[in-house]
């Protein structure tokens, strides 16, 4: 789903839920900025996130009750990141190595669309010009 096939109420609620994520965009950025060699990272969803993943993909309405919302970040340049969304286990760590959270990252992001996305933001901002 995009969001023009959202109504003006769903459309207000994603903005509001957008507001009420940027703390954890914020925390994002400060991780890449203190562990600057970094380029990929794993942490929980944030409940913010999960709520736009419900709005925006019906699949995520019904998570397991067994089951906790993670993302992979990537950073592509300093302030530009894609995300991607997975679900595991609550306990699943996420003090993971650069290359297990970069393996897990294309792992949840081998769509075409994705791969796609994700060139057109390298080409845009230049990867590795960190």
């Amino acid at each position: 789903m995009n969001t023009l096939s959202l109504s003006k109420a769903e459309q207000r609620q994603l903005k509001r839920l957008t507001a009420d994520n940027e703390s954890t965009i914020e925390a994002d950025r400060r991780f890449f900025e203190r562990f600057f060699w970094r380029s990929d990272r794993i942490r929980r969803a944030s409940q913010a996130e999960l709520a736009m993943n419900v709005l925006l993909d019906t699949k995520w309405e019904h998570l397991p009750d067994d089951a906790a919302a993670f993302v992979a970040v990537k950073q592509i340049a300093p302030g530009v990141r894609m995300r991607v969304f997975m679900w595991g286990a609550p306990g699943n760590d996420t003090d993971v190595s650069e290359d297990k959270a970069r393996e897990l990252y294309e792992r949840f992001s081998a769509s075409p669309e994705a791969k796609r996305a994700e060139r057109q933001m390298e080409e845009a901002f230049g990867r590795g010009r960190q």
